[in-house]
């Protein structure tokens, strides 16, 4: 069966995520992984968090394609990883996955759901919530396309709350964005977790997200009556002053 076409921006902004098969990636992989990237001409890096199983990152096509830098640093980073762990074969889990962004406000919202999961992770390497401390993000991307210097940028991604007024009413698509980078998973897979793992994710989605039980049962397919007392749970939570 042929491959389905990845989707194209017209903007050329890429959220991009390698997953491995296992916990596979020390301190020193990430390391070796972000030097590569960053090593590697003709784009713009927008964002990006390493995990120990998942390397998650924004670009925007400049003199080189998505197609072309994910060959160089899937290739090169393989060799990297089977000849230091002493493996063969493919390293990350079939092909990269890739969303494509369609306006100014979906970029934003890809940058902030990788910052996310940074900090859900406690990522080594992630980029900050300073734009100009930060060495490998496209300074001149942020001030010349999306029009953002550091004040506004430190205003829109600051996650201690995780929450500015800038994000509110996610739309499914935000939401469903959220959950992949944040557990390594669809949505739709949700529903095979085990009930207490469940109830921590949804509880951390609805807080994260502000999403509500029905928003969340049409992005998962999971039962609204069960989101609706997990939802009963989260309030309760918030008005015994437990937050």
């Amino acid at each position: 069966m042929a491959r389905q076409a990845r989707e194209k921006s017209a903007l050329g902004v890429y959220f991009v995520n390698l997953r491995a098969e296992e916990k596979a990636f020390d301190f020193d992989d990430q390391r070796y992984f972000l030097d590569l990237l960053v090593s590697i001409k003709g784009y713009d890096l927008l964002s990006y968090t390493l995990v120990d199983n998942s390397f998650a990152f924004i670009i925007h096509e400049c003199e080189i394609s998505l197609e072309l830098l994910m060959r160089k640093l899937t290739v090169s980073f393989a060799n990297y990883y089977n000849r230091k762990h002493q493996k063969q074969g493919n390293v990350f889990i079939d092909r990269y996955q890739s969303k494509a962004a369609h306006d100014k406000e979906e970029i934003l919202y890809f940058i902030r759901d990788i910052k996310v999961m940074g900090q859900v992770f406690f990522s080594n390497f992630s980029s900050g919530t300073s734009l100009f401390s930060d060495p490998w993000l496209s300074k001149i991307y942020f001030e010349e396309v999306l029009n953002l210097n550091e004040t506004n940028y430190r205003y829109i991604f600051d996650l201690k709350d995780k929450e500015t007024s800038y994000f509110t009413s996610l739309s499914d698509s935000q939401i469903s964005t959220y959950i992949e980078l944040t557990y390594m998973m669809k949505p739709n897979e949700l529903i095979n977790v085990p009930r207490t793992r469940l109830n921590e994710i949804i509880k951390s989605i609805m807080e994260s997200t502000k999403a509500s039980a029905r928003q969340i049962s049409r992005i998962t397919t999971i039962p609204l009556r069960y989101l609706w007392n997990v939802a009963k749970g989260v309030v309760m939570y918030k008005k015994n002053g437990k937050e």
